[in-house]
Formats: structure tokens, C-alpha cells, sequence
């Protein structure tokens, strides 16, 4: 995780600076709307992944928020996991990539398919509809991908 830089909740954000790690700002508590300004970081395309690990036998107070999180996670594309074996096979993903770009290669951690150089003209081939939105990708962008952390 030291790789990436870090971001999440208030509670996630001391919990992770407990365990030595250095988040770049932190948002509100999760039902006090944190998760709708990560929600907010994604829309900017600010963060690349997600991981919300919450309790699946537990019910959560603000689970319409939990849901639109994972609705924009699915719409721009950003990996998202809510348990820690998800969570770990994307993180060896991230960073696998993270590698390649150090070594001169291009950084993406999305993977996109071959042929298609961004999200932009993966939906630019599709026809519009009331569901289509308009993403952009840009390969150059910072360094360390930026994962938000969400514990509910």
C-alpha cells in the first residue's frame, strides 16, 4: 500500500496512518457523507480504486450511499472490492503495473481492451443512450494510482 497514494474516511484515514501509512486528505465519516464526496473523487476521475469492506450480515444505515458508490465504481470503470481477497488480487495488479511504468513502460491500471486507447473511444463507439456516459482516461497522469479506502 506504501505505493499508492492513499485516501478515505476519517476513520479509515487514522487507521491507516496507525499502521504507519501516510493518506493524502481524508473525506467525512462514511454516513455523514464521506462516501459521496469519493464519490465526487471519482467523477473528477481522481481515484483508480476503491476498497469498501463492510460486514455482509450486517445491515448499514446509509446503504444508499454504499450503493451509489459501487454504481459510479461500475460506471467510470474503477476497481473496486469489498473484501480482502478481492482487494489483494487487485492490489498485485496495481502494482505489477505500477512496476512496468518505472521500468519505461506506460502506466495504466485500468486495463483496457487491446486496440482502444481510453475510455473516451471505448463509448464513443457505442451508441448514445440515457445510460451513456462520456469517461476520459489519461495514460500520463500521476505516478501512484489513487485508491480510496472505505471501511463502513
Amino acid at each position: 500500500l506504501k505505493d499508492f497514494r492513499l485516501t478515505g474516511t476519517g476513520t479509515t484515514c487514522k487507521m491507516l496512518s496507525s499502521i504507519g501509512l501516510q493518506p493524502v486528505g481524508q473525506t467525512k465519516s462514511g454516513p455523514l457523507g464521506g462516501d459521496q464526496e469519493i464519490g465526487a473523487m471519482i467523477c473528477r476521475e481522481e481515484l483508480q480504486g476503491i476498497f469498501f469492506f463492510r460486514d455482509p450480515l450486517s445491515a448499514h444505515a446509509h446503504i444508499a450511499d454504499i450503493e451509489a458508490l459501487m454504481r459510479l465504481a461500475d460506471c467510470y470503470q474503477v476497481y473496486h472490492c469489498t473484501n480482502y481477497r478481492s482487494a489483494a488480487a487487485v492490489l498485485t495488479v496495481m502494482h505489477d503495473r505500477l512496476k512496468t511504468a518505472a521500468h519505461g513502460g506506460v502506466r495504466r491500471s485500468v486495463a483496457l481492451p487491446e486496440g482502444v486507447a481510453g475510455l473516451k473511444q471505448l463509448t464513443e463507439a457505442q451508441p448514445a443512450s440515457p445510460q451513456h456516459q462520456d469517461f476520459t482516461e489519461d495514460p500520463q497522469a500521476a505516478s501512484a494510482p489513487e485508491v480510496a479506502a472505505v471501511q463502513a
